[in-house]
């Protein structure tokens, strides 16, 4: 392979998308941060796992239509493994050299995403554990293993754990939108996605049910913990992404399809949103006395 097409596997930029869970770990951390910390685990995530995990899934999956971020896949041969665990291995050095607690958490996740992937194990063809397994590891695992790395120090466990949640939720009613417009593509691989087998209207109202449970789950989490500052600021950031979810629905039930591009735009609009929100946030708790 050429290094130009191994670098386009690893989708840098779409690994961005998953940037809320950690800027929701830091903004919610009630210790004063250390930044040098925030910056490693950051590349940790961002510049080494995230990556690592899209071209190792790549590799395997062989995809020959669009996936995230990519939508016309190079062809991949071994080369793309095997870069693929050398990036995942200096990641997870990485991830030690912060902490041990952390860097076992990352390992974890290795682990998980690698069984996402690979056709010994491949979680990705069984719809609901394939569903958890990303909802659960790279939202609330991602998120406290965030809070370990950066705040090793921070208590207030309850907290943590009811955003943790959060985190999970937001990805329990996102992630198959991610799958909704390669259907076809997961049929003839084999893979019985959550999104293949609740089908395109099913897929879209599995969303709309979490999202509303997300909605509820962040007033439970401002009521005892956050403030109204919290509210109100997630609401405004959030209701663009929450008019073009519903728009994209209706066109998706009188079209009877969805496209990569509607999933990519819708992507793209929830991930920059809520990093706006919880920058913010983030922002609010060092500007404000």
């Amino acid at each position: 392979m050429k290094l130009r097409d191994i670098v386009l596997h690893f989708r840098f930029p779409f690994s961005l998308f998953l940037m809320p869970v950690y800027l929701y770990a830091l903004s919610q951390v009630q210790q004063p941060l250390h930044w040098w910390r925030a910056a490693l685990a950051f590349a940790v995530w961002h510049g080494f796992i995230y990556p690592a995990s899209n071209a190792y899934n790549s590799y395997f999956d062989k995809d020959k239509g669009s996936i995230g971020g990519l939508k016309v896949p190079p062809p991949v041969d071994a080369a793309l493994y095997w870069i693929s665990l050398l990036w995942t291995v200096a990641g997870i050095a990485l991830a030690f050299g912060l902490s041990a607690p952390y860097g076992l958490m990352v390992l974890g996740y290795v682990v998980v995403s690698k069984a996402y992937s690979h056709p010994l194990v491949r979680l990705k063809r069984y719809p609901l554990l394939g569903w958890l397994a990303v909802v659960l590891f790279q939202g609330a695992w991602v998120y406290l293993a965030t809070v370990v790395a950066v705040a090793p120090e921070e208590w207030n466990l309850t907290r943590h754990l009811l955003a943790a949640t959060l985190s999970s939720l937001m990805l329990a009613a996102t992630y198959p939108l991610t799958q909704v417009y390669q259907h076809e593509e997961d049929r003839e691989r084999g893979d019985r996605t959550l999104s293949l087998v609740l089908g395109l209207k099913g897929t879209f109202l599995w969303a709309a049910a979490f999202l509303l449970l997300t909605a509820v789950g962040h007033g439970v989490y401002a009521f005892y913990f956050a403030g109204g500052t919290y509210l109100l600021i997630l609401s405004v950031c959030l209701l663009l992404p929450g008019i073009y979810f519903f728009y994209w629905m209706r066109r998706a039930y009188r079209c009877q399809e969805a496209t990569y591009e509607e999933s990519m735009r819708m992507n793209i609009t929830g991930a920059m949103s809520m990093n706006i929100a919880f920058a913010t946030l983030l922002a609010l708790q060092y500007l404000v006395v």
